[in-house]
């Protein structure tokens, strides 16, 4: 009779929304899944609603993202000189 009772009120609660709270963990994954669907969508909706067509905007990310990853290299060049000059 107890088991009976406690699906009862457990699929009560849980037609109700308010079925007994997770773990920490699974809170978390679900905000964290959550975020991740939003940044695609959002992503998603950015690339169809863009002005200019994929493969200029592909162009344009690959130009940055060389123009970037060089003056990183550079920057890690000049400090790599710089101690090593103090270091002398």
């Amino acid at each position: 009779m107890n088991t009976v009772q406690k699906l009862r009120n457990k699929s009560i609660l849980e037609t109700l929304g308010l079925e007994r709270r997770g773990s920490m963990a699974a809170s978390f994954a679900k905000a964290w899944g959550l975020f991740a669907m939003g940044m695609a969508a959002g992503v998603g909706l950015g690339l169809l609603l863009a002005p200019r067509p994929g493969w200029q905007i592909r162009d344009d990310l690959g130009r940055r993202i060389k123009r970037s990853a060089g003056r990183a290299a550079n920057r890690a060049h000049d400090w790599l000189e710089s101690t090593q000059m103090a270091g002398a």
